[in-house]
């Protein structure tokens, strides 16, 4: 049984939250860069070999500062577009999920539900055939409450396969992202 819960107004938030930090982060980068920039483009004021080894440097630094910024480019598109993954799958908003309640409670409660409703059925079938020479009575239709436990069935398997997919996404996305992290580390 799983313990997960899908909470969409607390994901959303947190993330719009990560993308912002990171914009803030990627804000200071570019101001380094600049900076870097600055020290590289430093000709008459800084010359010689020890100057060419310093602009060297520093424009080895830049590298490693765009090879930052497009890491954070990609943080912050994949923290953006979670809420419109979310809403693509019908799952933004007010949602909440718990999965395990919909995995193993309501199934369970749905077959409690669909015994009491045959139990019923076969109790009035008994009594009106003790009866039937009396006044002939037909037992009520399950049909409308079959139906209702079908619909609800398959709106509890959709939901359950909508959060399963989003959750995929996510994880495939952000392990798309790692390879950039290792890369942008390795420098």
């Amino acid at each position: 049984m799983s313990l997960k819960v899908y909470e969409a107004r607390s994901l959303i938030e947190s993330m719009e939250d990560r993308a912002k930090e990171y914009s803030s982060l990627r804000e200071k980068l570019v101001l380094l860069r600049k900076r870097f920039l600055d020290i590289v483009q430093l000709d008459d004021a800084l010359q010689g070999k020890g100057a060419n080894a310093i602009k060297g440097f520093y424009q080895a630094q830049i590298d490693v500062v765009y090879a930052w910024l497009r890491l954070i480019d990609r943080q912050i598109a994949f923290f953006k577009g979670i809420s419109g993954d979310a809403g693509d799958n019908d799952l933004s908003g007010n949602t909440v999920v718990y999965q395990s309640f919909l995995e193993s409670e309501l199934s369970h409660h749905e077959k409690n539900y669909m015994m009491m409703v045959d139990s019923q059925q076969d109790e009035l079938k008994r009594i009106f055939n003790r009866v039937d020479d009396l006044v002939p009575l037909n037992v009520f239709s399950s049909d409308r409450f079959m139906d209702a436990v079908a619909e609800a069935k398959k709106g509890r398997n959709e939901t359950l396969q909508a959060v399963e997919n989003f959750d995929e996404k996510l994880k495939s996305e952000y392990t798309l992202s790692e390879d950039d992290e290792h890369y942008v580390v390795a420098l």
